[in-house]
């Protein structure tokens, strides 16, 4: 029997965090299971997600306690950051972003390329025909870096 739902769960994960002196993190994803929610936390700076700086966050929907913790991407890669200044306004990156995609949002995001790089870019996440997209365009040269499509699975939710 599940107590507690996916909002209760994240305050639950947002408190642990807060009890361990880690701060400036936001929920990005969320995966929830039939008795578990896992939260994908990244880092914010000035105002951009660093999604190199991942935490990884289950809580148990009957219980309402943390489960699981994995933190070694946060651990490995979190630093003090000067986040470089983007050369392409939102609009021209938007411009990018193929016209059969219904954008809903987007925001400024780092994301990991490949094990050493890194890539600052616009996220845009948007619907295809019922499907649902994240897009994200270099904020310097304009460039698509990566596409990923949301896949419903019976454990979850993936990006593929």
């Amino acid at each position: 029997m599940n107590n507690y739902d996916a909002t209760s769960c994240e305050e639950i994960a947002d408190k642990f965090l807060e009890g361990l002196g880690i701060s400036d993190m936001k929920a990005v994803w969320m995966t929830e299971g039939n008795h578990l929610v896992t939260f994908n936390y990244a880092s914010v700076v000035d105002g951009v997600i660093c999604y190199s700086h991942l935490i990884k966050i289950n809580v148990c929907k009957e219980r309402g306690v943390i489960s699981g913790m994995e933190a070694s991407s946060y651990y490995y890669n979190h630093t003090k950051r000067d986040i470089p200044i983007v050369k392409i306004s939102l609009d021209e990156a938007k411009s990018k972003v193929s016209s059969e995609i219904e954008v809903a949002s987007s925001r400024l995001a780092i994301i990991p390329k490949g094990n050493e790089s890194e890539v600052l870019t616009y996220e845009f996440t948007g619907d295809r025909n019922g499907d649902f997209y994240y897009i994200y365009i270099d904020a310097i040269s304009g460039k698509e870096v990566d596409i990923f499509k949301v896949v419903k699975t019976t454990e979850g939710t993936l990006l593929m």
